[in-house]
C-alpha cells in the first residue's frame, strides 16, 4: 500500500465514522418500563387471608409497550387484577391507591372510563366506586395519576394530558437555577444511563369471604414497583433481542 492509498483509506474511515456517528445521534432516544413482578410475588406469598396465601387468591399484572420515545411516555397504565379464588370477593380501592414518581408526592389513582376520560370539567374528580371482582374473573382498567388529568374544553371532559413519569418535566426541573442537587444528579445520571427512574403504585385491595355474609372486610396494601430505563443506541439494531 503506497502513501496515496493510505491517505484514501484514512479519509474513507473518517467519513464512515462521521456518517455512523451522525446516524446514532439522529436516533430517537427510547425507554422501556420494567415492572418488578418478583417483588410483588414475594409480598403476595407473605400475606394471607383465612390461612390462604394471597398469591393463590389474586394476581396483578401491568401492560406496557416494548419501547417508548422520550417525548412520548405513557399517560396511563394498563392494569389487570385476576381473582383466582373460589370464595373471595376483591375490591380495588382506587381512592386509597396512590402513584408516585421521581419528585412528586403521592397522587391519587384515577380509573378511566372506556374512552380514557372523565366526563366532567365542572368539578374535581369525586369519590370513585370500588370495582368488584368476583371469584374466577378478571378486571382490566386504564389508570393514571390525578394531577395529570386536565380539562379538554372542546370535549368538555377531563383526560390525561401529561405522562405519569414526565421526562420533559424532569429535564425542565434540572435546568432550573433553583433545582436541588438531587434532581440535577437524577436527571444527568438517567440521561447517562447510570440509573433508571423509579416510580411505584400503592394498590389498596379490599377482600371479603363470601361465606361470611355481612362479615368483615380485609384490607391489603400492595407495592407495585417500576423502573423507567433509558435504552442505549444499539437497542435500535433490528437483530438486537428486545428484553
Amino acid at each position: 500500500m503506497n502513501d496515496t492509498d493510505l491517505i484514501i483509506l484514512v479519509i474513507f474511515l473518517i467519513c464512515v465514522t462521521y456518517v455512523v456517528r451522525r446516524a446514532i445521534e439522529d436516533l430517537d432516544d427510547q425507554t422501556k418500563i420494567d415492572f418488578d413482578k418478583k417483588d410483588l410475588e414475594t409480598q403476595l406469598d407473605d400475606l394471607t387471608l383465612a390461612e390462604v396465601k394471597l398469591k393463590d387468591i389474586v394476581e396483578v399484572s401491568f401492560k406496557f409497550e416494548d419501547r417508548y420515545k422520550h417525548s412520548d411516555q405513557p399517560k396511563m397504565l394498563g392494569i389487570t387484577i385476576k381473582n383466582k379464588s373460589k370464595d373471595v370477593q376483591i375490591y380495588p380501592d382506587w381512592d386509597k391507591s396512590t402513584l408516585t414518581d421521581f419528585g412528586t408526592p403521592s397522587r391519587r389513582v384515577i380509573r378511566l372510563n372506556a374512552d380514557k376520560q372523565i366526563t366532567s370539567t365542572s368539578r374535581p374528580i369525586g369519590a370513585q366506586f370500588a370495582s368488584p371482582i368476583t371469584p374466577g374473573t378478571s378486571f382490566s382498567a386504564q389508570i393514571t395519576a390525578e394531577d395529570v388529568m386536565k380539562p379538554n374544553l372542546d370535549k368538555n371532559v377531563l383526560e390525561p394530558s401529561s405522562p405519569v413519569v414526565d421526562l420533559t418535566e424532569l429535564e425542565k426541573k434540572a435546568k432550573d437555577k433553583k433545582a436541588t442537587k438531587e434532581i440535577k444528579d437524577l436527571n444527568s445520571n438517567f440521561k447517562a444511563r447510570k440509573v433508571p427512574l423509579d416510580f411505584s403504585m400503592r394498590l389498596m385491595l379490599r377482600m371479603s369471604l363470601l361465606e361470611e355474609r355481612g362479615g368483615k372486610d380485609y384490607q391489603y396494601q400492595l407495592w407495585c414497583k417500576f423502573k423507567v430505563i433509558n435504552m442505549p443506541w444499539w437497542d435500535h439494531i433490528p437483530w438486537n433481542p428486545k428484553k
